[in-house]
C-alpha cells in the first residue's frame, strides 16, 4: 500500500510539470486502492503507524500549493484516514495538514477552502472523472461531521440566491445522491422537487453560465 501512496503523489509531481500526462484512470485506481486499505487498517495499530508516515512524507515533500490537485489529494487522504482511525489518536499526516489551513474547523475547510478549489475551471480541466471522485468524498465527509443540507424542496429561490455557487453545488450534489438511494432519477422532471422548481426559472441555465466546471456537473445530474 506505501506503493500507492507513493505512485499518487509521484503522479502528481508529474501531472504539476506536465498537466496532460495524468493519467485519470491510474491515479483513480491508486486513490481507491489507498482508501480501501484505510479501511482494512484501522484496528491494527502498527499498520496505521505506517500508513500515516508515508502520508506524511508524501504530503511533506512538497509544499500543497504547488497544485490544486495536490492539494486537494493530501487534504482529502489526510483527513479521510483520520476520520476511519479517529478512535485511536489523531494522525500526523491529518496534523500536519490541518496547521496549512485557514479553517480548523473541518466543516468550514470543507466548504469554504477544499471545495472551491475543486471547481476551480482551470483545475483539472481534462479529468473530470477525478473531480467527481473527489466532490463523491467531500461529501461523505461532509455527512461524517454531521452535514445539514441547507437546499430543501421548499427552501425559496431568493434564500439560495444568498448561498455561495460552493454551497449550491455541494446541496445539489447530496441531493444527487440521496436520489440514487432512494432510486429516483432525474429530479429536475419530477414536479414538488427544488429542482423541477429551478429548472422552470432558469437557475440552472443562469448557474452553467458562470462556470464550465458548473456546466459539466448539471449536465451529469
Amino acid at each position: 500500500m506505501i506503493t500507492q501512496i507513493r505512485n499518487l503523489f509521484e503522479q502528481i509531481g508529474e501531472y504539476e510539470r506536465n498537466p496532460t500526462s495524468l493519467q485519470e484512470r491510474a491515479f483513480e485506481r491508486d486513490f481507491r486502492e489507498v482508501l480501501e486499505y484505510f479501511e482494512l487498517v484501522k484496528e491494527q495499530p502498527q499498520q496505521i503507524q505506517m500508513v500515516d508516515q508515508s502520508l506524511l512524507e508524501g504530503i511533506q515533500r512538497t509544499p500543497l500549493e504547488r497544485s490544486d490537485l495536490r492539494f486537494l489529494t493530501a487534504h482529502l487522504l489526510s483527513t479521510i484516514f483520520d476520520y476511519s482511525v479517529r478512535a485511536t489518536q489523531r494522525r500526523e499526516a491529518y496534523l500536519y495538514c490541518i496547521r496549512q489551513r485557514k479553517n480548523a474547523n473541518d466543516a468550514e475547510f470543507l466548504i469554504h477552502e477544499l471545495a472551491p478549489k475543486l471547481f476551480r475551471t482551470e483545475n483539472l480541466e481534462k479529468n473530470h472523472g477525478i473531480r467527481e471522485r473527489f466532490l463523491h468524498h467531500i461529501c461523505i465527509l461532509q455527512r461524517l461531521g454531521g452535514y445539514q443540507n441547507p437546499l430543501r424542496d421548499d427552501l425559496p429561490e431568493r434564500q439560495i440566491n444568498a448561498l455561495t455557487p460552493t454551497e449550491v453545488m455541494l446541496g445539489l450534489f447530496h441531493r444527487q445522491l440521496d436520489a440514487i438511494k432512494t432510486g429516483r432519477s432525474r429530479l429536475n422532471t419530477q414536479k414538488g422537487t427544488l429542482e423541477y422548481r429551478l429548472s422552470q426559472t432558469g437557475f440552472f441555465d443562469n448557474l452553467a453560465q458562470t462556470s464550465s466546471v458548473y456546466r459539466q456537473f448539471l449536465l451529469d445530474w
